[in-house]
């Protein structure tokens, strides 16, 4: 019944085809359209109109057809072991439980580390990450994400003229993120006063803005009372001009100030010297101002000045200001050292700086020290040899007296300036002096 139904629905409709014939001559004119056809017929209405009867369910319950009949049984199977058996047949003790435990280890590996496995300018969320069980040496892979990211955080201070910030920076790819911001801050202040001769003020370190400006106000020593700069002469200082006139000098101090500080200048002439013994046992003073306009300090101008500080280097004791606190070299740390550094900056050496030093075997004065005092090097009993640079326009009396083994002087200068003392070498020295030196 099925298949007869099927013919006839495929065998519905006959089409008729009408041919005409086509002469040679030109076309007729278009035929008027014709009548509108009837409705076609579903597939239920032709099952129906075929002789049978019934719902559209009935309709789909014919076209799935009749459950066919059971298959024949199979042969039986041979009886199976499970999990569980095998497993004690294996050699292993023990409940179902346990055996669940054992089988659940079996996956829980040891793991080290997360490795990076994709080398380059990735970011880490595109790369690929491995790490291996400890245990096994099972490797396990992944997809990288965000938190594969190693930060290194550097934290940007809030100042007052910009926000702070921490700045992430991804050790293995090198993403850079800034997060955390907080506030602009109020002004962060320097811990000293800023000076100049006449006023002192304090910064702050991030803009222009200042604070605790004031004009400065002097005590006996010279010395600011707000900001301690040195900003005048210390009183009790004694000067003198020098017999031609030229400069002034000091020559002693009857003052009470600890911290002493000597002016450039005494009325219209740059001071330049210190003289011999100008502070000799002047106990109570601490510090001592050297200016740059002096050129020579005589010999114990600050001996058994016990309580003042000097600065050190290279086994020696300077004194000087602001700007160079290595301008003088006084005197060294201890006469029985067997090498002495004189530092880059020193300008004057003074009388008898390095006297009595038996063991100093040589001595390079470095360029820049324009003069070396009264018996400066006297009685270096091991120095045997020096070099002085053409910076050194002034050479004091037996500068290098009682020097037994010195052989050789090389100086940088073509001639022996007019500022040398006739005997800076030392009575009877038989030191030769290779002058116009250059090292070679």
């Amino acid at each position: 019944m099925k298949k007869k139904w099927l013919i006839s629905l495929a065998t519905l409709t006959l089409g008729v085809a009408t041919f005409g014939l086509v002469g040679c001559g030109e076309p007729g004119e278009k035929g008027d359209q014709g009548d509108k056809g009837d409705n076609g017929k579903s597939a239920y209405e032709i099952w129906l109109g075929a002789g049978n009867e019934g719902t559209e369910a009935d309709f789909l319950a014919f076209l799935k057809g009749d459950k066919g009949d059971q298959g024949d049984k199979g042969e039986d199977g041979l009886d199976g072991k499970s999990a569980y058996e095998i497993w004690l047949e294996e050699g292993n003790e023990g409940t179902e439980e346990d055996f669940l435990t054992w089988l659940k280890g079996l996956n829980d590996h040891t793991f080290g580390d997360w490795q990076v496995f994709t080398d380059g300018d990735v970011p880490c969320e595109q790369r690929m990450f491995y790490r291996i069980c400890e245990d096994c040496n099972v490797i396990e892979w992944k997809n990288g994400d965000y938190d594969d990211h190693d930060w290194e955080i550097v934290t940007t201070e809030p100042t007052c003229i910009s926000q702070g910030y921490d700045t992430k920076t991804c050790k293995i790819c090198g993403k850079v993120e800034t997060e955390n911001y907080t506030p602009v801050s109020s002004h962060h202040w320097e811990t000293e006063y800023t000076t100049n001769k006449s006023f002192h003020w304090i910064d702050c370190k991030d803009c222009d803005a200042t604070k605790d400006s004031g004009e400065h106000t002097t005590d006996d020593s010279g010395y600011c009372t707000v900001c301690d700069a040195p900003v005048g002469d210390t009183e009790g200082l004694l000067y003198d001009i020098s017999a031609d006139g030229a400069y002034a000098e000091v020559i002693g101090y009857e003052g009470t100030a600890t911290k002493v500080i000597i002016a450039d200048t005494y009325g219209d002439l740059p001071v330049k010297n210190i003289y011999a013994e100008a502070f000799y046992e002047k106990d109570n003073i601490t510090s001592v101002v050297i200016p740059d306009s002096v050129t020579s300090i005589g010999y114990e101008a600050f001996s058994y000045c016990n309580k003042l500080n000097y600065n050190t280097y290279g086994n020696c004791k300077y004194l000087g200001n602001e700007d160079n606190p290595y301008y003088a070299l006084i005197e060294t740390v201890n006469d029985n050292y067997s090498s002495y550094q004189i530092h880059e900056d020193a300008k004057i050496i003074v009388s008898m700086a390095f006297d009595g030093c038996a063991r100093m075997g040589s001595m390079v004065i470095p360029d820049g020290v324009t003069s070396i005092g009264d018996y400066a090097f006297s009685s270096c009993d091991s120095l045997t040899e020096i070099i002085i640079p053409d910076s050194v326009t002034s050479i004091g009396y037996v500068a290098f007296g009682g020097c037994t083994k010195l052989t050789t002087i090389y100086c940088e200068a073509e001639s022996q300036p007019s500022g040398w003392d006739s005997y800076w070498k030392g009575y009877g020295s038989s030191a030769n002096v290779v002058w116009g030196y250059t090292g070679e």
